[in-house]
């Protein structure tokens, strides 16, 4: 498949100009780097009923395949039990509660979770006695919830849609900007549910990242990580941490996931080659376990966080305070 880099131009979209000072292309599918958004995006951005149509048709049966069957009362009470203990799950509350400002000079414990298709995090929080909801787009996913006790608006997160409560103390936005047609006013939304010092964790791909480009370069390959139509927006951490900025929002913690793209530059091309994508999660499980299990977790965390500083992680984690 045929790419080209350019650069310098304007576009027009959603009745938007949009400058950019640099482009590339992957067959038909165009992305630029935006100076009026101050990020990368599709352009043209999808419309609402490519968006749509897309979703029911592929997404959530392809993307994120499940069998929503399984889930009954054993399975419920099974898993119950052992997201109380899930590690991931305590180091996210734990970074909230170290971060949080009272709403008040008293501590809410509201949560919202957004777009979290069957991951139980709001249950976690739930267990550990807060107001959990969900916004959830995928019918299956948010009658699953429902199941676990969650209150669930079946819903896409987007401009147009009135969140259903207010004085929020912490939302999770895990795998979202990068979907959405207009991440700045979906950010400013959610903002307007959030109190005063509440916090906002957001995790979207690290794409166009440094790494991604060396490999890019120096191996002469395409770029994977652009995906049409579903990721129609590319974030580095400064472009994230400045729309945050832009939105009503302070970047109170920066960290990452493992760099998985460094096998990428060592040869073990995990887009291409089936047996080399199978050593993918051994790889990162191994590593993040020598660390885990011999009492150096702390390291392991210090490791991620200075990742982040120097751009580098599969994906970018930011908590963010409400102004």
């Amino acid at each position: 498949m045929e790419e080209k880099t350019y650069k310098e131009g304007a576009s027009s979209l959603n009745n938007k100009v949009h400058d950019y000072d640099q482009c590339w292309e992957k067959g038909t599918i165009r992305v630029i780097n935006c100076r009026s958004c101050g990020f990368k995006h599709l352009d043209p951005i999808p419309t609402d009923q490519e968006i749509a149509e897309f979703y029911q048709r592929d997404y959530y049966k392809k993307t994120f395949p499940f069998n929503y069957d399984q889930v009954n009362d054993e399975y419920i009470n099974a898993k119950t039990e052992s997201i109380s203990n899930n590690q991931k799950y305590s180091d996210i509350l734990q970074k909230v509660n170290e971060l949080i400002r009272p709403l008040h000079n008293q501590t809410s414990k509201r949560m919202l979770d957004i777009g979290c298709g069957n991951d139980l995090l709001s249950k976690f929080f739930q267990i550990k006695g807060w107001e959990s909801y969900a916004v959830e787009p995928s019918f299956s996913a948010s009658q699953m919830l429902q199941k676990f006790g969650v209150p669930v608006y079946n819903s896409f997160i987007d401009e147009k849609l009135s969140l259903p409560i207010k004085d929020v103390s912490f939302v999770n936005l895990q795998h979202v900007l990068e979907h959405v047609r207009t991440p700045n006013e979906v950010l400013k939304k959610i903002g307007s549910s959030m109190h005063s010092g509440a916090i906002l964790r957001v995790l979207v791909p690290n794409d166009f990242s440094e790494i991604q480009l060396a490999y890019k370069e120096f191996y002469n390959e395409e770029m994977h990580w652009i995906q049409y139509p579903d990721h129609i927006n590319y974030f580095t951490f400064s472009d994230l941490s400045e729309l945050l900025s832009r939105t009503g929002f302070r970047v109170v913690y920066k960290t990452a996931t493992f760099p998985v793209d460094f096998l990428l530059l060592h040869g073990i091309n995990y887009y291409r080659d089936e047996e080399d994508r199978k050593k993918v999660q051994p790889f990162i499980s191994n590593f993040q376990n020598s660390f885990i299990k011999t009492g150096r977790k702390e390291l392991l965390d210090q490791f991620h966080e200075s990742l982040a500083e120097l751009g580098f992680g599969r994906s970018i984690v930011i908590f963010a305070q409400k102004e």
